[in-house]
């Protein structure tokens, strides 16, 4: 996503008072701080700018913040922006192109762009290092958006005349709307003086939900080179677009700050001349609440995490000197992980590995913090703790402590700890893989297909061949649902060699669009020198595709192939064939419908009128349809009176396969001369209705060259 960003700098004056304590020029002693900002302000939200039609504009603001501790204060913000409505010029300037000449659309009295005000407040920290300072924090307000109604237009005449007509291209409602809006932010300062300091920031801002009601000029029939002709313009008619989405915004501000002075008691320390000072280790109080306590907080249960493999006292190597755990996660996503590794020598535990990790751990230890007895083989016990790490939502102040809860605190089973797992690890003989995740096919429905590839790597154990045993179920990672592969190819239990790369494949079903499908399995070999065979747990993960859009893109409902198509041109009209395969139902009804016609500019000489007026460029005749060969089935006129002409006409059936059409238009007349042609263009819908009242559709157009002889054309 694109993001033009102009910054403006906004100087205000305020005068402070009181004495200066005996700190250095450009040491903090604040108090209140006002900081005068502004800026310049881009929608993050393309749809914003493509439907409501809001751009870039520029932001006045101001700021005043409340220290409340040492790291805390509490800021409050206001701020007005004038934005602009270039990109509904754009949209013109892109969407509608002129076959000779260029569309120069104005607004009576200009665009109006908008204007937007919002008021806002929240905690914010701060810390001070050296003369720079950085506060990140986040507030919440009510904002509230004007916008008023735009329309773009020009003048056009057809065929070059004098005569033109206006035609309105663009029209957008008045636009107003309000509501909460939250703001999360960070700033940088850099001070000049005790009171005086340059502010930069950048800010995000997410409000309401933005209704925006327009209508755009749909021309009439199809464009050739992306162009219409004027003609078609004027024809056309407004297709009304209502769209809604909520508003985002992005926000860079830079400006000055001033504060009034604070107390002595409440000035900060000199820092050292090295510029960082002495550290200081601090702990909760006993009035602390705790999160795992704290009767305020809704909770929620929590899966322990569970460690797959290794477990049952097997054994295993390490693998690219590293031990994978394959674990499953807990269900509440936010958790991180404890990990606590115990040797066990001469019936005593040891821990020798004491590590936390994030929510997404891939389950590697690194094999540096494991020791391997000299026999080869040591005995091991690991056990997982899942934990809430606490985040930054609902701040709970301390004693120079700043702790924080989140809304939902899980309460995790077993405490959040898994059931000990005990396992060998050996060293002489350690053989590498290579596994490979190489792409995914969709196969109709929800159902897609994963291919891969795995192969032993050489190795000084003398290890050739091996086993990669696929786990009965799989994670969906972005929601942490479980996944159980179908149709394993070779098999659930995969034999790799040295040789060559071994293939394999297995499907996935379910709504798996744009998501993560995280893969175990176990690799496993014998070594020469050992009897206990080596099990490494292991896990990779893909992307997964999106596969149908809609109902007719999938061809599992309906597969509708176009087939060989024919115009011929008799006296006074054209034969049109058309051939269509059809699968996989039964197919009860077939229309089709002349919907854009295009003519050549013909000699006034090779004029003349048709035989009869009526019958031009719609259907008459015979119109027949016949399914893989069988009897003609005679369709029916699609007007009210069911008689023909007519612009629509219908087949009603109960067949799937090859379907061949026949269908005779009528032609507008031309002269009998030798040297009288006109060029043709013609588009007809062809519908499709199965026994699910289901209807997908397919256009196919036709050109032909008319002329006053009888003859063949494509």
């Amino acid at each position: 996503m694109k993001h033009n960003i102009a910054l403006l700098l906004l100087l205000l004056c305020r005068c402070v008072y009181g004495q200066q304590p005996s700190l250095p020029a450009w040491m903090p002693n604040k108090g209140i701080t006002f900081t005068g900002l502004a800026g310049a302000w881009q929608t993050a939200n393309k749809q914003l700018n493509n439907s409501a039609f809001l751009d870039k504009g520029w932001q006045l603001g101001g700021e005043l913040t409340v220290p409340l501790f040492k790291h805390l204060d509490i800021a409050l913000q206001g701020s007005y922006s004038g934005l602009s409505s270039g990109t509904a010029t754009d949209f013109v300037r892109s969407q509608y192109q002129l076959q000779n000449g260029t569309i120069q659309a104005t607004a009576p009295g200009g665009l109006d762009g908008g204007h937007l005000y919002s008021f806002t407040a929240g905690p914010q920290l701060r810390w001070n290092i050296g003369r720079l300072s950085i506060a990140p924090g986040i507030s919440a307000g009510y904002m509230q958006l004007t916008r008023k109604g735009n329309s773009l237009s020009d003048s056009l005449s057809l065929n070059g005349s004098d005569r033109k007509q206006q035609v309105t291209f663009l029209t957008t409602d008045a636009l107003q709307a309000n509501g909460l809006v939250v703001v999360p932010r960070l700033q940088l300062g850099v001070a000049l003086t005790q009171l005086l300091s340059i502010q930069a920031g950048i800010s995000y801002m997410a409000g309401p939900t933005i209704n925006s009601n327009s209508e755009v000029l749909q021309p009439y029939g199809e464009a050739r080179n992306n162009q219409y002709t004027a003609g078609q313009y004027l024809e056309g008619k407004a297709v009304s677009r209502n769209i809604s989405t909520a508003f985002t915004a992005w926000n860079l501000q830079t400006g000055i700050a001033f504060s009034l002075p604070g107390n002595k008691a409440n000035a900060l320390k000199p820092i050292p001349e090295n510029g960082f000072a002495p550290a200081r280790l601090t702990t909760p109080s006993a009035s602390t609440p705790s999160s795992r306590t704290d009767s305020s907080q809704s909770s929620i249960k929590a899966t322990a995490p569970v460690i797959v493999t290794p477990n049952g006292n097997i054994t295993a190597s390490l693998h690219q000197q590293n031990l994978y755990i394959h674990y499953i996660p807990s269900s509440f996503p936010q958790s991180s992980y404890r990990l606590v590794i115990w040797r066990i020598r001469d019936g005593r535990r040891t821990a020798v590995v004491q590590q936390e990790y994030g929510p997404h751990w891939n389950g590697i230890v690194a094999g540096k913090l494991l020791q391997v007895d000299s026999t080869g083989l040591s005995l091991y016990e690991a056990q997982l703790t899942a934990y809430y790490k606490p985040g930054v939502a609902g701040a709970k102040a301390g004693s120079n402590l700043l702790q924080f809860t989140a809304s939902t605190v899980p309460v995790y089973e077993n405490n959040g700890q898994s059931n000990m797992a005990q396992f060998n690890i050996q060293n002489n003989c350690t053989v590498d893989h290579l596994f490979q995740l190489d792409s995914t096919r969709c196969l109709g429905g929800d159902t897609i297909r994963v291919f891969g590839h795995a192969q032993i790597l050489p190795n000084a154990a003398g290890v050739t061949s091996g086993v990669l045993t696929f786990d009965p179920t799989f994670i969906e990672t972005t929601t942490s649902t479980s996944v159980t592969p179908i149709n394993l190819q070779p098999g659930s239990a995969v034999n790799v060699t040295t040789t060559s790369p071994t293939s394999f494949s297995f499907d996935v079903t379910g709504d798996m669009c744009n998501k993560q499908l995280r893969v175990f399995y176990d690799f496993s070999y014998q070594c020469p020198t050992l009897n206990v065979p080596a099990h490494i747990p292991c896990a990779d993960t893909i992307s997964l595709p999106c596969c149908i859009c809609t109902y007719c893109d999938d061809p599992q409902n309906m597969n509708i192939t176009e087939g060989t198509k024919n115009v011929t041109q008799n006296s006074g009209n054209i034969q049109v064939q058309q051939q269509f395969s059809i699968t996989p139902h039964n197919i009860t009804a077939v229309t089709a419908q002349l919907v854009y016609i295009e003519e050549s500019d013909i000699d006034p000489a090779c004029r003349n009128c048709a035989a009869n007026e009526a019958v031009v460029y719609h259907f008459t005749g015979n119109q027949q349809a016949q399914w893989n060969g069988g009897s003609a089935i005679t369709a029916t006129a699609g007007n009210s009176t069911h008689t023909f002409p007519a612009k629509l006409i219908r087949w009603t059936s109960n067949n799937q396969g090859n379907l061949q059409l026949q269908m005779q238009l009528g032609l507008p007349g031309l002269a009998s001369l030798e040297c009288c042609t006109r060029k043709i263009r013609c588009c007809i819908r062809y519908t499709f209705t199965n026994r699910d009242c289901k209807t997908c559709e397919r256009l196919v157009c036709y050109s032909i060259l008319q002329t006053a002889q009888r003859g063949t054309h494509q």
